[in-house]
């Protein structure tokens, strides 16, 4: 059985279309588990209404602590053999559970990512359009170094072993924003064995201001996750051979990652620009990195920003 995990907080608006996609499902041994995490919609009175017409779904109802909390929940609760993460505004297509479980069974793999594909709220900008920060597709990777790099971060549009996931304690980090990349990435350090499917089947909503209101105080919290996973790989003495690898993310989720929220928070964090330079330097990354290349030519040009 897959065990579907949802966090939910003020996303009365988009509810009952998330749910249209999971209803629709062509895979149908799965659970569903919403977890409200302090709405002050109507997102907890939806859930309790889907909940009457359909016994696959239970709703959870905590206070506000945050979605990586509402995620944990959801592992403690869940029942079944796999763990699908869904987002609460965004869709899936009717052959989303059965094209990744399929894999999975298939390749005996311990993860499986699938494609994804942006969806705007609003009209957005050229730079936005163009801009990959919001990971859309993955290469077929062979080797772990290429998975590092390239791996979609969000533990959306992916079905995980349950079992792996309890062999190494992996959860999400309390109260932190970016606390899924460490999530995703730890999952990589234990050695999973991961799968890729070319379908799009897992349709990400970005909404208007999704990024400028972020918390001022929390939009470093990067540095923080990022720091525990050199730690673990700097203790198990692995950090000189997968050195490049960390530069390349640490440029690509702080350098060009901070520029872009400068950019759409309208100038709002520039000194936490400043800061990350700081953290930068302090871990020797560099803007010469190997895979540099392999950027678009916006994401080139925020990180010729960040370093001017």
């Amino acid at each position: 059985m897959i065990s579907i995990i949802i966090p939910v907080y003020n996303c009365g608006k988009y509810l009952r279309k998330m749910f249209d996609g999971i209803w629709k499902q062509k895979y149908t041994d799965f659970e569903v588990l919403c977890i409200d995490d302090g709405s002050n919609d109507n997102s907890l009175e939806i859930l309790m209404e889907e909940k009457l017409s359909h016994d696959e779904l239970r709703v959870y109802a905590q206070k506000n602590l945050g979605s990586s909390a509402a995620r944990n929940k959801g592992l403690i609760e869940a029942r079944g053999n796999y763990i699908c993460f869904i987002d609460a505004d965004d869709t899936i297509s009717d052959c989303y559970l059965s094209d990744m479980y399929e894999e999975i069974i298939k390749t005996k793999s311990d993860i499986v990512v699938s494609q994804i594909e942006r969806i705007y709220e609003y009209k957005p900008t050229l730079f936005e359009k163009n801009f990959n920060y919001i990971n859309s597709t993955i290469f077929d990777c062979n080797n772990r170094k290429e998975m590092m790099i390239n791996i979609i971060n969000a533990p959306y549009a992916k079905l995980i072993s349950k079992e792996f996931l309890d062999k190494y304690s992996i959860n999400f980090i309390e109260g932190k924003m970016c606390q899924d990349f460490l999530f995703t990435q730890n999952i990589l350090f234990y050695g999973a064995k991961v799968s890729i499917i070319d379908n799009v089947n897992y349709y990400y909503l970005i909404r208007k201001g999704s990024v400028s209101k972020s918390k001022a105080d929390k939009v470093r919290d990067i540095e923080f996750v990022f720091e525990m996973l050199l730690t673990k790989y700097r203790e198990s003495g692995q950090l000189d051979l997968y050195r490049e690898e960390l530069e390349y993310l640490a440029l690509y989720h702080i350098a060009i990652g901070m520029t872009y929220r400068m950019f759409k928070s309208n100038g709002r964090l520039v000194k936490d620009l400043r800061i990350s330079k700081k953290f930068l330097k302090k871990n020797s990354f560099k803007s010469n990195n190997k895979y540099i290349n392999r950027l678009g030519y916006i994401e080139k040009i925020y990180l010729r920003i960040f370093f001017s």
